[in-house]
């Protein structure tokens, strides 16, 4: 699914050079649960962007469900990312004005068609939200916006689902709950879940850690 192949990320600021990733190879198989775990500065959310599409490499071959990434164009990368990429932000990034279900519609926004609604019903009923549809965020908790987020992730049946940090801005409890949520639907749909997270507590709920320091893969280990 996911292959990796001396991967580099080299950002210029200010005429200085920086390494944020070194020479990554990694192979994630479809339907692991992984987390990438690291400090801040350790290279972790530059992965994430490259990995989501949202970057490409300075260096190396990133092949994403055997499509080569660093050749594509911007338009192509957009595609990739509507197509098979979900993302759930630690800060939500729900729409504040419109409903829940209007908010996991904004998933298919690439997409015309006549069942997006429905679509977004079922998705919001995995995440256990099925009396909470036409609520707002601000009329919900945050543990109920992340799960709105994870529904608008999940909608458009991505074959990765990335989370960064998704349970950073909630209570112990909540937090929980949300990654039994994400545990429970990469066991059921294979799909395959990536969380970057600096907290040892949540990594150790997924089955796989990749640890990072300084730009560099310094761990690889399966725990489950």
């Amino acid at each position: 699914m996911i292959k990796l192949n001396n991967v580099s990320k080299i950002y210029e600021l200010s005429g200085i050079q920086v390494n944020a990733v070194k020479s990554v190879s990694l192979n994630i198989n479809q339907g692991e649960f992984v987390s990438i775990m690291g400090p801040s500065g350790s290279g972790k959310s530059t992965m994430m962007n490259i990995l989501g599409c949202l970057d490409i490499p300075s260096t190396g071959e990133y092949f994403l469900d055997g499509t080569e990434i660093g050749s594509l164009t911007d338009n192509q990368l957009s595609e990739i990312r509507g197509e098979k990429v979900g993302f759930i932000f630690q800060t939500y990034n729900l729409l504040p004005r419109i409903s829940a279900i209007d908010n996991v519609m904004m998933g298919l926004s690439y997409i015309s068609n006549s069942n997006n609604k429905e679509k977004a019903e079922i998705a919001l009923e995995k995440v256990g939200l099925k009396d909470r549809m036409g609520h707002k965020p601000v009329e919900m908790s945050g543990g109920e916006q992340q799960r709105v987020s994870i529904a608008r992730a999940l909608v458009k049946n991505p074959r990765i689902v990335l989370a960064d940090e998704p349970t950073g801005a909630l209570d112990t409890k909540t937090g929980s709950e949300i990654m039994e949520i994400l545990s429970g639907l990469n066991s059921e749909s294979q799909i395959t879940v990536l969380i970057v997270t600096h907290e040892p507590h949540i990594a150790e709920q997924t089955n796989r850690i990749i640890s990072f320091r300084d730009g560099e893969v310094i761990k690889d280990e399966s725990i489950k």
